[in-house]
């Protein structure tokens, strides 16, 4: 038998409607969820499990309106994991192109590199910017979302991965992706874009990108300028998002990483809360600390952490972010999940923004802290009301006044 998971399909809260894409290593479909929402599931075999766990640690700690959401992520050992991402109604870029879509090339340019601006700062590399990869909000949005980063990572990659046809130069010459790779492949993209001309073959591809006859076809003054700098063949002259940005659409981006954006007093305590959940794994945890000291930030932290070894539900604000299921219903479905689980599984909860004003929470806390005493598991809960007890874990830096700190330092 399977170590049961947090497995919402097989529970019947999410169902499969329909397969959205089959390949070798991944089959993602539609779900809906119990309020009629969309989402999308992306599964994949055990072997294939560091890599969509990869996949989960970076989105669920990115925060932009051009990068997909992950919503949860799951595991069965020795079985599958799955990957919770939101849905979003407008289709691809690719199939705006092949239908001929006009498509605001000024402000969809922009949208793009400030996307990839914001990677730059947080040192990841998405190695597979293509059409397919790039969708929208709805079908009258054309604000870019960038999604699939089953290829990306949080360094730059010692191999070349992606798709020929959207590769910078280098890459095909089997040298490492970078951030100016990613820059060239939306150059291509934005080529494509300009002028609704198809790639189809990498023939082609010489003749426009290696050849450089992609200035004959591109006659919007301000948009060449863009492609000039971004289809530049030479790496070390190829600026990356961030400078082109600055240099052609005369705007200068400040992001914060949000990978590093924690304090060292914060860091070595999520390390002590993944050996708490890796080696121990049961028993309540008070997450204490000022207002804006950066517990919900720790919280989601460790969460991302704890995934690759370890089952776990996030609760924010009394519910789960992606299910509109009535609390009423809500709290005894995470009671009853948790009495049914094998009694070799390790799990915790988390809860962040507890809302101790409501009747029914404080009700569910106490159940949940019966349950997880009963059932030798993990609670990790933001102190508001002292409503139970548990071993305090204190934060005594105040985020807030470290980012003001580095806002100043930073932006002058």
């Amino acid at each position: 038998m399977k170590q049961r998971a947090w497995s919402y399909e097989i529970d019947g809260v999410i169902r499969r409607e329909k397969v959205l894409y089959e390949g070798e290593k991944y089959t993602v479909y539609l779900g809906k969820e119990p309020g009629g929402d969309h989402l999308v599931i992306k599964e994949t075999s055990y072997t294939n499990h560091k890599e969509l766990y990869n996949e989960f640690r970076l989105l669920f700690n990115l925060n932009h309106p051009g990068i997909i959401k992950a919503l949860d992520f799951y595991f069965y050992p020795d079985y599958k994991s799955v990957l919770l991402l939101e849905y979003l109604k407008g289709g691809n870029l690719k199939e705006r192109i092949e239908s001929g879509e006009n498509i605001e090339p000024v402000s969809f340019s922009k949208n793009l590199f400030d996307i990839l601006a914001y990677l730059e700062k947080n040192n990841i590399v998405h190695a597979d910017i293509k059409p397919e990869n790039i969708l929208f909000p709805d079908e009258n949005s054309q604000s870019p979302v960038l999604s699939d980063f089953g290829l990306a990572s949080g360094r730059k990659k010692e191999k070349a991965r992606g798709t020929v046809l959207y590769s910078a130069p280098e890459v095909i010459e089997g040298k490492k992706n970078t951030h100016k790779s990613d820059v060239f492949s939306a150059g291509v993209i934005l080529y494509e874009v300009l002028t609704g001309d198809k790639l189809g073959d990498f023939g082609k591809y010489r003749e426009l990108f290696l050849e450089g006859k992609w200035k004959t076809k591109v006659k919007n003054g301000f948009l060449r300028k863009v492609l000039e700098k971004a289809l530049i063949k030479d790496p070390g002259k190829r600026p990356t998002a961030s400078q082109l940005l600055e240099e052609i659409f005369r705007e200068k981006r400040f992001y914060l990483n949000e990978f590093e954006f924690i304090t060292k007093e914060n860091e070595k305590l999520k390390k002590e809360l993944v050996n708490i959940m890796k080696k121990k794994g049961e028993g309540i945890y008070i997450i204490e600390g000022e207002e804006g000291s950066g517990k919900t930030f720790l919280l989601k932290k460790f969460i991302s952490e704890i995934r690759t070894e370890v089952n776990a539900i996030l609760i924010e604000g009394g519910r789960i972010p992606y299910l509109t299921i009535p609390e009423n219903n809500l709290y005894p479905f995470v009671i009853n999940h948790l009495l049914n689980l094998r009694s070799d599984t390790k799990f915790a909860v988390v809860i962040t923004d507890p809302p101790y004003e409501k009747e029914g929470f404080r009700r569910f806390l106490k159940s949940l802290e019966d349950t997880v005493k009963y059932r030798n598991l993990a609670l990790f809960v933001e102190d508001k009301n002292k409503t139970i007890k548990g071993k305090k874990i204190k934060l005594n830096k105040i985020e807030e006044e470290k980012i003001l700190t580095y806002l100043e330092e930073n932006t002058g």
